[in-house]
């Protein structure tokens, strides 16, 4: 019995993830735009939630993808890195800044993450001047 208790404790740890409640003030919506200090903006147009669900057991807990667009393209970032997907990268370069995912917010209740609207994520991004 106490071995099922610790191991329910580890399966558990193991599926956690740093999310943040969407009060966060720097945190954007989808459909809002990421100003940059020199003025430029980026709309965060998608998130692409590949995490493994909360009640389910996966090798590896996945990643997310924020899909930044401007009248320029697209450019995504992931919060980490995946095997299988060599395109991806942790930090995108723009108008010599480096963005990157900081944190990542959802509104409670879906723990599928193919159960998330769109609208429920508040993502926060870390900018650097290159």
């Amino acid at each position: 019995m106490r071995y099922a208790i610790l191991l329910s404790i580890l399966l558990l740890a193991g599926c956690q993830r740093d999310v943040y409640a969407p009060e966060l003030s720097d945190c954007i919506a989808v459909g809002e735009p990421l100003t940059l200090p020199d003025g430029h903006q980026l709309t965060l147009s998608r998130v692409d939630n590949g995490y493994c669900p909360c009640n389910a057991n996966c090798v590896w807990e996945g990643n997310l993808v924020a899909e930044l667009d401007d009248a320029e393209g697209k450019r995504f970032v992931a919060d980490r890195l995946s095997g299988g997907s060599p395109d991806l990268m942790t930090h995108v370069a723009y108008r010599g800044f480096t963005i990157s995912i900081d944190t990542v917010g959802v509104f409670p209740g879906a723990c599928d993450p193919a159960q998330i609207p769109q609208a429920d994520y508040c993502i926060s991004f870390t900018v650097v001047q290159e």
